[in-house]
């Protein structure tokens, strides 16, 4: 996995000198970080690529608990099946019923514990909301499936609309 090209992570988090810089070169510019982004897949079948995000997420929460700001964007993730380990499985059809047995299971046993667990790991490190991008491919990718999850986890679920992720 490469860093992301925006911000180092790791130094953010370890290096106090390096922290400081970059909230110095965000402030004398007049600017303010609404939110941290840590797009990935948390929930990916594949235990190294979900380890690895779901570590970013919470390194990010910790950043933003460094930097004072309460939202982070990510995605919801999708994970597979209950026997797959290799690619996610994005379902979007009710029939045949195979599809929402699978969705059920996605939702029960992947996405609601997940998100809980990391909705409380985020309020406790003063993270009032995770704004999700609403995009397909991931598990809350419209306006039902994301009231599927906010109703499951609670207020601290929010959106980040992002109009171009429905066309």
């Amino acid at each position: 996995f490469s860093p992301a090209p925006h911000a180092d992570l790791t130094k953010l988090l370890h290096d106090d000198t390096a922290l400081k810089a970059f909230e110095d070169a965000i402030t004398r510019r007049g600017l303010v970080i609404s939110a941290l982004n840590c797009s990935g897949n948390p929930l990916h079948p594949r235990a190294e690529k979900r380890e690895h995000d779901t570590q970013v997420t919470r390194d990010t929460i910790v950043l933003a608990e460094r930097l004072g700001i309460e939202r982070i964007v990510l995605m919801t993730g999708c994970p597979g099946t209950p026997t797959s380990t290799d690619y996610p499985n994005w379902v979007t059809m009710s029939w045949p019923e195979d599809f929402v047995e699978l969705l059920d299971w996605q939702w029960d046993n992947a996405a609601i514990p997940f998100w809980k667990e990391m909705a409380a790991f985020a309020t406790q490190h003063h993270v009032q909301k995770l704004c999700f991008e609403l995009h397909p491919g991931m598990l809350a990718y419209n306006i039902s499936s994301f009231e599927r999850l906010r109703k499951a986890v609670g207020p601290v679920v929010g959106v980040n609309l992002d109009p171009s992720h429905f066309f």
